[in-house]
């Protein structure tokens, strides 16, 4: 049987972030979580892909974070997914569409809908 993929979350809400966690465990996934892009980049090495939205306080944002990622031999090929709330400004959504990031989401995730879709369907071009 194999191993389940670690999946990092970052996400300031504990509501959401508790949420979107316990969905991705009833789907088979290790959890990691965390609320700040801080906490974020100190345990990226220990995660198989990285979730984030464009907005997450810390020293640096979502999209920061993924260039500060692609900068570390450890976690520069490491799968990344950006979630933009499906308000996000036109700058935000330019900011996260470097090609740094490996998958992006224009609306917002709901566990048991659009997830797993989203991470499956909305590979960047």
């Amino acid at each position: 049987m194999p191993r389940p993929q670690p999946i990092l979350f970052i996400e300031p809400s504990d509501d959401s972030r508790d949420m979107h966690a316990d969905h991705l465990r009833t789907c088979g996934c290790t959890v990691l979580t965390t609320d700040t892009t801080d906490h974020g980049l100190s345990r990226a090495s220990d995660a198989d892909v990285i979730v984030t939205g464009s907005r997450v306080p810390a020293s640096v944002d979502g999209v920061e974070l993924v260039r500060s990622l692609r900068q570390t031999d450890r976690t520069k090929h490491t799968p990344v997914i950006v979630l933009l709330a499906a308000g996000a400004f036109e700058s935000d959504q330019q900011r996260a569409l470097p090609p740094d990031v490996t998958y992006f989401c224009r609306s917002t995730v709901r566990p048991g809908d659009s997830s797993v879709k989203c991470v499956r369907s909305e590979r960047r071009p």
